[in-house]
């Protein structure tokens, strides 16, 4: 049974063919419309020519109907006479400089056909399979499966497959495979690895036939950790070979080591406080390093902001523009000191053409940072040029914590490049970062005023919130003193005064931001018997400020100094 499928280890566009034998009897299978014929008892050449087209292989979907030819024979021509020669050599070229790639070559030196041809390779005691790799384009025998990787398909390229089915044969031949981008004739051997308990590894590979002059090659990778030793080799046809010194070989093979890839390490870290205040700015830094061997090109810092976090400002920034009359000044901010740096632009135009200046290229591997706005929170984009081995740059942000809720925030920063990275687990930095809120509130009291014709006392009172957080539940609390009732309070919107059971006065501020004062007017009726001055200090001695955020400084939760009354009329 054949398919084209894509193998899952290799790019878009590679291609592997699969023939698959079941029962002793040999089966032709497309992956698209079409069908064979195949003739029991004799010899059969199936040729399948298609179309190549990526998309349609990765899809495993063909719309080109499969033209097929049958050609039927009986008997194979006999060639008397195969001078085969063998041999394994490493190949060297700049793709392959840092692998340890050989080369089994077969030659054909006579002037007639080989057919029938074995070619042998015995590796030292030790080898396993799995320690080499067979190179396109090859075909293996994996059980009852013939796969066949033939390279990289180009679009619109065409490729034919010729398949001989031997009859009474468990063993099938796939001798050539055409193809644009091949040579005219390319011979595709079909191999299979052979391990036997006590025995070094054996490579079993077939041809149908090498034509006069030609050669076939079978590339193989072998790893690092392979055994070094001996590599025995051999090449055995069905014709009489004049020259047998040519048919066998060996070769000590000790692989390199592979040097290890010269690629960037990028690391980032990052300096901070690890506790902040909400409402009160705080810095981070963070330090972005090429630890690696080679440059590390387009790099960039990307700084999802948090829910809950400010961001206040970041350097480098994008230049800062102005222009007065004809002259246009630009400035960028250094990252390291702080200070301004001017450089010089160079603009060409005319009057009757408008000026336009784009942010990119502003200065060769210039750091610069901008914000963009993603659906449901900020992005901190920064694009930070090359960095050398060794070489690092940073990124500054001054955030602010908003809320009124003790909490801990994680702000993580991703950095990239263009090329790979040797390790990039440190590309990522998490930062736990603990939110506190902290509200100082004060109260300030101006003198309370006394009416003796309606006994009453009126008080205009403030609690102030000093920050720098906000203050969630602000109360403003103060006891009654006896002989006195609350007539009536003016506060804001949405905040009131209630007095309770115990004669306990409570305000409820609600919510009060950094920076904010809440205003409010008590009156309250004096009875008679009660002297005004001492009910005034009395009630402004009980008045307190809270809220759920700490307070740093309780002292001014509570008034304090002298209490004097203003008389608003004659007593």
């Amino acid at each position: 049974m054949m398919s084209t499928a894509m193998s899952p280890s290799r790019p878009s566009g590679f291609v592997s063919l699969v023939v698959l034998f079941l029962s002793g009897a040999m089966f032709l299978l497309y992956g698209c419309s079409g069908q064979t014929n195949l003739v029991k008892g004799s010899n059969v050449i199936e040729t399948a020519t298609f179309p190549v087209n990526p998309t349609s292989l990765a899809t495993k979907e063909y719309n080109t109907p499969l033209v097929t030819t049958t050609s039927t024979f009986t008997n194979r021509p006999q060639i008397s006479k195969a001078d085969l020669a063998i041999e394994f050599t490493p190949i060297l070229d700049a793709a392959s400089s840092e692998k340890n790639i050989y080369a089994l070559t077969i030659h054909n030196q006579a002037q007639s056909l080989a057919a029938d041809i074995l070619i042998t390779h015995v590796f030292p005691f030790g080898t396993n399979a799995d320690q080499i790799h067979l190179l396109e384009p090859i075909c293996q025998l994996q059980e009852n499966d013939v796969v066949c990787d033939v390279g990289d398909a180009q679009v619109d390229s065409r490729m034919t497959i010729t398949l001989d089915f031997p009859s009474g044969s468990d063993q099938p031949v796939l001798p050539e495979i055409r193809r644009s981008s091949f040579s005219p004739n390319i011979v595709l051997p079909v191999c299979s690895f052979e391990q036997i308990t006590d025995q070094p590894l054996r490579l079993i590979c077939r041809l149908e036939s090498l034509k006069p002059g030609m050669q076939a090659q079978i590339q193989m990778e072998l790893n690092p950790d392979i055994e070094p030793g001996i590599h025995r080799f051999s090449v055995a046809a069905a014709q009489i070979d004049p020259d047998l010194s040519n048919n066998t070989g060996s070769a000590r093979i000790v692989p390199t080591p592979v040097k290890p890839a010269t690629l960037p390490d990028l690391t980032v870290h990052a300096t901070g406080p690890a506790e902040v205040i909400a409402g009160q700015p705080f810095t981070y830094t963070y330090l972005v390093i090429n630890e690696g061997t080679g440059q590390a090109t387009e790099v960039t810092l990307e700084d999802p902001i948090p829910p809950g976090l400010v961001l206040n400002s970041y350097a480098p920034a994008l230049p800062l523009c102005d222009q007065k009359g004809d002259t246009f000044t630009c400035s960028l901010v250094d990252p390291d000191s702080g200070e301004k740096v001017a450089f010089t632009l160079d603009i060409n135009g005319n009057e009757n053409q408008l000026l336009r200046m784009d942010v990119d290229s502003l200065m060769p591997g210039w750091p610069v940072c901008y914000v963009l706005k993603e659906p449901d929170h900020l992005l901190l984009h920064c694009d930070l040029g090359t960095l050398q081995p060794g070489q690092s740059t940073h990124v500054r942000m001054e955030m602010l914590a908003i809320g009124v809720q003790e909490r801990i925030t994680m702000n993580t920063v991703v950095i990239q490049s263009s090329e790979s990275d040797l390790a990039p687990t440190d590309n990522t930095n998490s930062t736990n970062i603990l939110i506190q809120a902290r509200a100082d509130l004060q109260i300030h009291a101006a003198p309370p005023t006394w009416s003796a014709a309606e006994k009453t006392l009126t008080y205009m009172i403030e609690v102030k919130n000093l920050g720098p957080s906000a203050a969630d539940d602000s109360l403003l609390t103060g006891a009654l003193p006896s002989g006195a009732q609350l007539v009536s309070a003016d506060l804001e919107p949405g905040r009131e005064c209630q007095v309770q059971a115990d004669n306990t006065l409570t305000c409820n501020l609600v919510y009060t931001e950094s920076g904010e004062t809440a205003p409010l007017t008590l009156v309250l009726s004096v009875e008679d018997g009660f002297a005004p001055e001492s009910q005034a200090e009395a009630f402004l001695r009980s008045l307190q400020a809270a809220s759920k955020a700490l307070d740093p400084n309780p002292d001014n939760n509570v008034i304090v100094g002298p209490i004097t009354i203003s008389t608003g009329e004659a007593q």
